[in-house]
């Protein structure tokens, strides 16, 4: 009986080109999940930017008759962006965006968004996307009241409802009372990309011919908007206002840069148009955004821990909802620990979630200071520091 022997088939070129164009087609799609994760966490970060600004639109129209932020108006229908950031002489003194000398030019809607830094404490995190190459806001190192409007179009991702109608809009109904809105209609959302189709689109026309009009911060595939009663969706078309309006232009799509003409007429300014080129990115003023996917997970310790600063401003997390602060010399005890959305929240879990930097607010009797810090996580995943968003570090204070 004879033994059939089988020998093995040698490894050959083409398994070796097959291997190869797998292992690609693998690691592409790894990729490409990534990416899209990383985009999706974006999206609900972007998300929560925009929430933000509709507690601080709330907040300022409480302290200002019900009205939107803005600066010195003349009902023209003229719009302008980011003129005075600061005044023309360099002091100490703080800059009035409503006063006699060196101010915003009339009309000037970025003006307006900066107002929510200068007096509802939002900082220049919020108003950069992080699907975007943005920079945030250093201004310039001075303090916010020393600056007037946004220091580059590079440092603003999102646009906002023209608060600058003219007479004959007001006529029509059109109010900048915050109130006056209905819930369907838009006053924030991700860059109006400022493209010419976008003055063509129907809410007639297909699905891909609406998208092409969508703003360019999450690769054109939608935007985040933001509502009048402060609700945000994401959504695949600029058709997403009142009656299908079309967000990013005025009228019956008769232009950009132009007063509303109704009531149910959204326009968000500024444009992407507005942003000159830049031949040199470093040139940006600025610093990168702190990214949440570049924040550690593992984070441990918190609540009853002492946290100073060098100039001996320090932060003591003392219960599940409250924190004493001790800043410039005047000590606040029970100041409650707020989230994102200025809600209640249990200050550890606070503390340790990495979404965006978070926020207290002390001496609420119109004398208040507004303080954000993000968590600062050693190898071992502890707490050991916290850093404010000036940059300065409080250290764990061993007592």
């Amino acid at each position: 009986m004879k033994k059939i022997m089988s020998r093995a088939r040698a490894f050959t070129r083409v398994d070796c080109l097959a291997l190869v164009i797998v292992t690609a087609c693998l690691a592409s799609m790894v990729l490409a999940a990534n990416v899209r994760t990383r985009e999706i966490a974006n999206r609900v970060e972007c998300a929560a930017n925009l929430k933000q600004m509709g507690n601080a639109f709330l907040l300022y129209a409480n302290e200002n008759r019900g009205l939107f932020p803005r600066v010195v108006s003349d009902y023209s229908g003229k719009v302008t962006f980011y003129t005075h950031p600061a005044k023309d002489k360099d002091d100490a003194e703080p800059a009035d965006p409503f006063g006699k000398d060196a101010k915003p030019d009339t009309n000037d809607l970025t003006a307006a968004m900066f107002l929510l830094i200068r007096q509802e404490g939002l900082t220049g995190d919020v108003f950069v996307c992080p699907s975007t190459t943005d920079k945030v806001d250093d201004f310039a190192g001075k303090a916010v009241n020393q600056r007037m409007n946004f220091s580059s179009p590079y440092n603003l991702s999102y646009s906002i409802v023209n608060v600058y109608p003219t007479q004959d809009a007001i006529k029509n109904g059109y109010k900048t009372f915050i109130t006056a809105f209905s819930s369907d209609f838009a006053t924030a959302a991700d860059l109006n990309p400022g493209a010419d189709l976008l003055l063509k689109l129907t809410p007639t026309a297909s699905a891909a011919e609406q998208a092409k009009g969508n703003s360019q911060n999450h690769m054109g595939d939608g935007q985040n908007v933001l509502f009048a009663d402060g609700h945000v969706d994401f959504f695949r078309t600029p058709l997403c206002g009142v009656d299908h309006d079309n967000i990013y232009t005025y009228g019956d799509n008769e232009g950009f840069i132009g007063s509303p003409t109704t009531k149910k007429d959204s326009v968000l300014l500024p444009t992407a148009k507005e942003r000159p080129a830049v031949a040199d990115p470093t040139k940006i003023p600025g610093r990168a955004r702190r990214s949440a996917s570049t924040q550690p997970t593992t984070q441990t310790g918190i609540i009853g821990q002492k946290f100073a600063a060098p100039d001996g401003n320090y932060v003591r997390f003392v219960s599940q909802q409250m924190v004493d602060v001790h800043i410039n010399g005047v000590t606040y005890n029970g100041v409650v620990y707020t989230g994102m959305n200025n809600q209640y929240m249990d200050a550890r879990t606070v503390a340790l979630q990495s979404s965006l930097p978070k926020r207290v607010v002390v001496g609420m009797q119109g004398n208040s200071v507004v303080l954000y810090f993000a968590p600062i996580v050693n190898q071992d995943g502890v707490i050991n520091e916290i850093e404010d968003d000036n940059g300065v570090h409080y250290k764990l204070v061993v007592e």
